[in-house]
């Protein structure tokens, strides 16, 4: 019985973590206003807020809609799941590492 049970356990957290992966996000960062920040094509509105300061230290501040001021093109290594309902659209939960090209 304990061993059904420690296996159902593994699978469980085996499954959980096949949901997320190391994800890159290229790109210029962006605030879409009303959808949030993003970065390519990661949403990165769920990182806590010491990585999302790495993000801006390192790229700038996000451009607005229709805005061009900051051009920095960046990179950064995720853990992401695929947001549900947008295809193609990764959610970043944990920044791993970011840098920019100038």
């Amino acid at each position: 019985m304990r061993v059904m049970i420690l296996a159902a356990l593994i699978l469980a957290l085996v499954a959980a973590r096949a949901a997320e992966q190391v994800h890159v996000c290229r790109g210029v960062l962006t605030d879409q206003r009303s959808v949030g920040v993003s970065l390519g094509d990661c949403d990165i509105n769920s990182l806590s807020d010491a990585d999302f300061k790495r993000v801006t230290k390192a790229c700038g501040e996000p451009n607005g809609v229709d805005e061009e001021t900051n051009q920095t093109k960046c990179f950064a290594r995720v853990m992401a799941k695929p947001k549900t309902g947008f295809p193609g659209i990764m959610t970043a939960t944990k920044l791993v590492e970011v840098r920019a090209r100038h």
